[in-house]
């Protein structure tokens, strides 16, 4: 019978993620208009049917998170979200 690899006994440092304490003394993400608090928002895409195959048209859901205060979307997250594929070349982000 072949072996079986197994973890061995630093199981906790391969499973384990962030600690509460961790979290806690991480940097907050704050908007440019100086708000840490932020909502979940979504950028609904509408998908052909030739592509899905479906009868239809279906409407696909990508969330974000929006600021609670000014209502954007901080710059750093639309960095990381390849923003111009997801809003389109020339729509605002407000």
């Amino acid at each position: 019978m072949a072996d079986i690899p197994t973890l061995g006994s630093n199981t906790s440092q391969i499973i384990s993620g962030p600690t509460a304490k961790d979290i806690m003394e991480s940097p907050n993400v704050v908007c440019e208009c100086g708000n840490k608090v932020f909502v979940e928002g979504y950028v609904i895409k509408r998908i052909s049917r030739i592509l899905t195959g479906s009868p239809e048209d279906t409407l696909y859901p990508i969330p974000l998170y929006v600021c609670s205060k000014c209502g954007k979307v901080p710059t750093e997250f639309l960095e990381k979200a390849n923003a111009s594929k997801i809003f389109g070349e020339t729509e605002k982000t407000e």
